[in-house]
């Protein structure tokens, strides 16, 4: 849930004028949707990700949320 939430402030702190305040590393793992930004979409997508396979029990995939290829659910925090 922090990464959906570092996701979000990343976008909304960029909408201000201001740095996002993650690395270029980080920065590319939070744009989950491949758009070439974060926005509020990518931190959605993290955030379904995870109550999905964690709170609902589910096994739903990246590939299954994006309906394309995915990457592994990226861990932002572990990324600094």
């Amino acid at each position: 849930m922090e990464d959906a939430q570092l996701a979000l402030l990343a976008y909304v702190q960029t909408m201000a004028g201001m740095d996002s305040g993650l690395t270029e590393q980080q920065m590319a793992a939070a744009d989950v949707n491949g758009d070439k930004s974060v926005s509020v979409e990518d931190a959605q997508l993290i955030l379904l990700y995870y109550v999905s396979n964690t709170l609902s029990g589910q096994n739903v995939t990246w590939d299954e949320l994006l309906g394309k290829k995915s990457q592994p659910l990226p861990f932002l925090l572990k990324l600094k």
